[in-house]
C-alpha cells in the first residue's frame, strides 16, 4: 500500500510506501517446511561454495524511467531469474519485501541467496512470459507478470513440474519496493 504526501511547493505527489503486506498466515507445518527449505539450501550453499559471493549490481544503476524497469524486468525473466539466481539487482531496494503464499521477508540479497541455493534441486528448466502488465490503482504503480515456468528437480526419478506464475511487482520510482508472488 502507498500513501500520497504533497510537499510544499512540490509539483507532483510523492509515493511513500507504508507497511507491506502481511504474507498470508499458512498453517504451522507448511511454515515449518518453508523456513526448513531455506536452511537446507542455505546449509547446501555453504557446504558447496567457498566463499559467499557479495552483492553484485553487474555495473547497472538504477533505471531512470518505469518503462526501462519493465525492459529490464522483461531481461530477468528471459534469465528465468526467480530459478537461476541471476537478476538485476538495480531494480530492487535493498530492502524491498518479497512475499509468497508462505512466508515474507525484506532484503534482496536474502532473496537472491535463497534463489541461488534452490539450484542444486533443479536439473533443466525453461520460462517463457505471458504477460507484463503496468498498473496504476490508487497511486500506487505496478508491473504484473504472468509466466510459464517448467523445471525438472534434481531427484532421482526427476520429476517435471510446470505451473502458470505470476508476480506483482510494486514500483516507487526508480526502484521496485515490493515482489509479491
Amino acid at each position: 500500500r502507498w500513501m500520497l504526501a504533497l510537499g510544499e511547493g512540490d509539483a507532483e505527489p510523492e509515493r511513500q510506501p507504508t507497511e507491506p503486506p502481511q504474507p498470508p498466515q499458512t498453517d504451522p507445518v507448511s511454515r515449518a517446511v518453508w523456513q526448513l527449505t531455506e536452511w537446507f539450501g542455505t546449509a547446501g550453499a555453504l557446504l558447496t561454495k567457498s566463499d559467499p559471493k557479495p552483492e553484485d549490481n553487474g555495473g547497472k544503476d538504477v533505471p531512470v524511467t518505469l518503462d526501462e524497469a519493465m525492459e529490464r524486468l522483461r531481461v530477468d525473466y528471459a534469465n528465468a531469474y526467480f530459478i537461476t539466481g541471476n537478476m538485476d539487482l538495480a531494480l530492487y531496494a535493498e530492502d524491498c519485501y518479497f512475499a509468497d503464499d508462505f512466508a515474507g521477508f525484506k532484503g534482496r540479497a536474502r532473496f537472491k541467496a535463497n534463489l541461488e541455493n534452490l539450484t542444486a534441486f533443479i536439473t533443466d528448466s525453461s520460462v517463457r512470459l505471458l504477460s507484463l502488465d503496468r498498473n496504476e490503482e490508487a497511486g500506487v504503480v505496478s508491473m504484473q507478470s504472468r509466466c510459464l515456468v517448467k523445471l525438472q528437480l534434481n531427484l532421482p526419478w526427476k520429476p517435471v513440474l510446470a505451473w502458470v506464475w505470476g508476480v506483482k511487482h510494486v514500483y516507487n520510482g526508480p526502484v521496485i519496493v515490493q515482489h509479491l508472488e
